[in-house]
């Protein structure tokens, strides 16, 4: 028992001890890193958020911070008994698809003077579009020089938006993670510290111990690859998640530094009426298992279309038997559930399809539990926002009830935010409520608010809206907003946004007819020029789409997207050489465009200069690899080459990114059933590759039924492999294709022979 008393003693008195040098060390001025440095990432440039106004006396938003943050003012001494708030986050804290004033932040401008009049409230939103948390906790370290009260932080939907790589630095334990964490936030490790830095010369660079960021957001999706950089990385994921963490124990520090307070709000996202941003095969399945699964998704996608749900079920649920990871799948699963009033169910679908979207840009599960252990752990007041969306929301499913899109609220949702938050700080004894605080005072200043709108508010909002749903690879919800915007405003951006979300979608003469209303309104819209005249070209209207092309390059000609165009249609027009300096002038602007290459490919594929052609394909392939045009050129040159064994493998990509390629499924199953080479044939997975070719043309293509007779030929069904070439030579003999008919009749003289077919090279 002595012992054990010993040594309690011992470390109760190594415990003061630490305390007594903390509190010297915060006597004369010493803070732990980590109030002013995040270890894990850097950035480039830090320019302030706020800076004097005109008079000196007054913090402005930076006018080169404006495009990303609202336009706030506020004196840089806080006024006696005036209560600063700093609202922060990403873009809904900024309140888009709107702006500052029916935010959140807006909203609690408004309302806390009446719920409590006895304060000067002070709000100021500091949400910044597409902000992270490790950018909200590096934005309040400037924030705490301005004498805030109380930090609000609504974040974690953007932590996937950027590219980091993390380095060496989170790949410890999270044990060794913690212990770092916790050792940054004392005083007297960071004196240790920075007195070691110093003897060995210096602090070490920035980029030796801490990734580097540029001064403001480079979104992902901001890339030429869009939602193909996006690809499953549990690991990276982990990582993501363990600094997310990181960074709201870091924000708490940097608000207890000077004596502020912090309430955290769970980040909600539409569950019900929003698709995933991305799906992604297993890299497990085989190719036949990729086709098994199309072929389900699409069988559920009919059945549903038609309302026969049970049937639907059961389809999408042999999909997922294949492939449990799939994003796509979950949805569906969860919407037709929703729609058979099965709505628990649904919702756990719902949620499943959030896990498992390879681009996440709603907060995952994991990070709302994060959310709560921290505060919990460290005794911060939490708005449970998402279980309070889902006890109000339709069957328990927040939707299109409470958002706007995938993550931002309606404007009464950011209201109902705001009253919450407002009966939190009641709880937490901020607030002191007015006997004036009732239904009648919250409908006049929402009233008032609603009210002072303009009248393109709305269309603009749901311009900005469709702008980002289309960037984020969503074009049908984009186009429905786009053309919305229509019913109210009548202005060349409108139009032009709505013909851009046409095109994606393939509505060609609907996107033709609102560029021609784009340039009626504005004839010198040189992007409008531009995608016109690839339309038209891709139409044969050959001489008009010059025209527009010729025009956007003389109004822009630094515009790559426009020489790509031109150098298409000279493609078109078979002019190869004037194709060839136009895309090469592309290329000068911007080489990191793999279409770019592909298209300059084909040019010199035509040229008969196959060396270049594939060497164009092959820059196309190294810029971007998920480009399965370029690969199945490569694949191709392969073939022609003799060699089979490359193509195969070349082919067999394309396939994992386009799983219903019918060329390269063809070109796939007459390798597997009839090389030259034994080792590369398989006959029983070349019928199920051609099946499923077969079943993309509805088994009415005559090459598709040629090479599946092929493949049951080889696999020695004989009867199957003359039945299916006869087939296959009606085929070809309707579509007077002489070529192929004699190619067919050759083949079906072996299998009535009991021979299959080899391919000489």
């Amino acid at each position: 028992m002595s012992l054990i008393r010993n040594t309690i003693f011992a470390l109760a008195s190594l415990l003061a001890f630490l305390l007594l040098i903390e509190g010297g060390l915060a006597l004369v001025g010493v803070e732990p890193e980590l109030y002013d440095k995040d270890p894990l990432v850097g950035f480039s440039s830090r320019i302030p958020l706020f800076v004097e106004a005109e008079r000196g006396e007054t913090l402005a938003t930076a006018r080169n911070k404006r495009a990303i943050f609202n336009t706030q003012n506020f004196e840089r001494t806080k006024p006696p008994g005036t209560y600063r708030i700093f609202c922060m986050g990403g873009s809904t804290t900024y309140g888009r698809p709107y702006a500052d004033s029916t935010s959140f932040c807006g909203w609690l401008r408004e309302l806390l003077p009446i719920a409590d009049p006895s304060r000067n409230w002070q709000l100021i939103n500091a949400g910044g579009i597409s902000y992270a948390s490790y950018r909200v906790a590096a934005l309040m370290e400037e924030l705490i020089e301005y004498q805030p009260d109380l930090f609000i932080i609504y974040s974690g939907h953007n932590e996937f938006l950027e590219r980091r790589t993390y380095a060496a630095l989170l790949d410890s334990s999270p044990l060794v993670l913690e212990s770092r964490a916790l050792l940054n936030r004392t005083r007297s490790y960071s004196l240790l510290k920075r007195v070691v830095q110093a003897a060995a010369g210096g602090p070490p660079s920035e980029l030796s111990t801490r990734e580097v960021l540029p001064g403001e957001v480079q979104a992902v999706l901001d890339d030429s690859v869009g939602l193909q950089a996006y690809q499953r990385d549990e690991p990276q994921q982990a990582k993501v998640l363990a600094h997310y963490r990181f960074n709201l124990e870091r924000m708490i520090d940097i608000a207890d530094s000077v004596g502020a307070g912090s309430v955290f709000v769970t980040p909600a996202s539409n569950l019900r009426s929003c698709s995933p941003f991305k799906s992604e095969a297993a890299e497990s399945l085989t190719l036949i298992e990729r086709l098994e699964f199309e072929e389900w998704l699409s069988k559920a996608r009919r059945r549903r279309s038609r309302g026969r749900l049970e049937k639907a079920l059961l389809a999408v649920d042999a999909a997922i038997a294949i492939d449990p990871g799939r994003a796509d799948a979950r949805y569906l699963r969860g919407r037709i559930l929703y729609e058979s009033d099965r709505f628990k169910e649904s919702r756990q679908a719902f949620l499943r399809a959030l896990e498992e979207d390879v681009c996440p840009l709603r907060a995952l599960p994991e990070a709302l539990q994060i959310v709560a252990r921290v505060a919990e752990d460290r005794d911060v007041p939490l708005l449970r926002w998402v279980e309070f969306l889902a006890d109000r929301a339709l069957e328990g499913i927040p939707g299109e009830d409470f958002f706007l899109d995938h993550v931002h609220p309606t404007i009464d949702a950011n209201r109902l935010l705001a009253l919450e938050l407002i009966s939190l700080l009641h709880s937490e004894g901020i607030v002191a409520f007015d006997s004036s605080w009732d239904q009648r005072a919250i409908s006049r200043v929402t009233a008032e608010i609603k009210g002072s709108l303009e009248p393109g508010a709305h269309a603009r909002a749901l311009t900005n809206l469709a702008k980002v749903l289309g960037w984020a690879g969503k074009h049908g919800e984009a186009h429905e907003l786009a053309v919305r915007v229509l019913e109210t405003v009548d202005d060349a951006e409108a139009y032009y946004n709505a013909a851009v979300n046409a095109v994606r979608l393939g509505r060609v003469e609907e996107a033709i007819g609102y560029f021609e209303e784009v340039l009626k309104r504005e004839p010198d819209h040189a992007p409008a020029m531009s995608d016109l005249g690839f339309i038209y070209a891709n139409l044969a209207r050959y001489r008009e789409s010059e025209d527009y092309l010729r025009r956007a390059i003389a109004l822009k000609p630094a515009d790559e997207r426009a020489h790509y165009n031109l150098g298409h249609l000279l493609l078109l027009e078979d002019r190869f050489d004037e194709a060839v300096i136009e895309l090469r002038r592309a290329l000068q602007i911007n080489p990191e465009r793999g279409e770019y290459h592909q298209m300059l490919g084909n040019v010199y594929g035509r040229l008969g200069q196959p060396a270049k052609a594939i060497s164009e394909y092959e820059r196309a392939i190294e810029v971007n690899p998920r480009l399965p045009s370029a690969r199945l050129r490569v694949a191709e040159h392969h073939l022609s080459n003799g060699e089979s064994k490359r193509a195969k493998e070349e082919l067999r990509a394309v396939l994992e990114l386009a799983p219903n390629s019918r060329m390269a499924l063809l070109q796939l199953t007459w390798i597997l059933a009839s090389d030259a080479d034994a080792s590369l044939r398989d006959g029983a997975k070349a019928v199920r590759l051609a099946e499923g070719a077969a079943r993309l043309t509805q088994h009415g293509d005559a090459a598709a039924l040629d090479a599946l007779a092929a493949a049951y030929a080889e696999a020695g069904r004989f009867e199957d492999a003359r039945e299916t070439g006869h087939r296959a030579l009606e085929r070809a003999s309707a579509r007077g294709s002489e070529e192929l008919v004699k190619e067919v009749e050759d083949r079906l003289e072996l299998y009535e022979a009991g021979r299959p077919y080899r391919r000489t090279q």
